[in-house]
């Protein structure tokens, strides 16, 4: 089966190898340590960066308006943007005004999250695709056209060891069919994370499929 215009677009965009924004465990990240981290990454020859978002905390599409803006070419993806945070219809009106506004640079990943994130919000977590599918219709059937019969596939890989040996696993899931991966830092303070992947970008930026 042939892919997608959308998902032909995405790949194209993203290309092989992309980051995982850290965050802190211990402390709040300033818009500022933010908007420098994502600077630093794509001087540094990334192509595209990922952020997640919890329940209850940071809004993960405020984030990416506000990195975006920061930022000239880098694509930015959610892993996951959780539906729990938000209707529908307020995702996709957000998602909209973001394409809109930065072209080509947007990711929208969903996702179900957790039963005690469902909870917080009042919410029965349900049959997670069922759930989803019910989200996604709601978020209009123009945005489902687009979704498209095939998918992009995007692996996480978790940065031990060198950088010989962790291109060499991003490789390896290149290989194996995955369209992008997301590389991960291991340590705990923002910072850090930031240093590990600028110190990875020459040995991972250049990698292709």
């Amino acid at each position: 089966m042939g892919t997608t215009p959308v998902v032909e677009s995405a790949r194209r965009a993203l290309g092989a190898v992309g980051v995982f924004l850290p965050f802190s465990r211990t402390s709040a990240v300033s818009a500022d340590q933010q908007r420098e981290a994502a600077r630093g990454l794509e001087r540094a020859g990334y192509r595209a960066a990922w952020t997640n978002e919890a329940v209850g905390g940071k809004d993960a599409l405020v984030q990416l308006a506000v990195l975006l803006a920061a930022t000239e070419r880098m694509v930015f993806g959610t892993g996951i943007a959780n539906i729990w945070a938000r209707a529908p219809q307020t995702a996709h009106g957000a998602a909209a005004l973001l394409s809109q506004a930065f072209p080509g640079r947007l990711v929208l990943g969903l996702g179900v999250g957790y039963p005690h994130q469902a909870a917080s919000v009042g919410r029965e977590f349900g049959s997670p695709v069922a759930t989803m599918r019910d989200y996604v219709d709601q978020m209009t059937a123009q945005a489902r056209q687009q979704l498209g019969p095939d998918k992009l596939l995007v692996d996480a890989l978790v940065a031990h060891g060198g950088a010989a040996a962790i291109a060499a696993r991003v490789r390896e899931h290149l290989a194996a069919g995955a369209d992008h991966v997301m590389v991960m830092t291991t340590g705990t303070e923002f910072a850090d994370g930031v240093d590990q992947l600028a110190q990875l970008a020459p040995t991972l930026a250049g990698l292709t499929r």
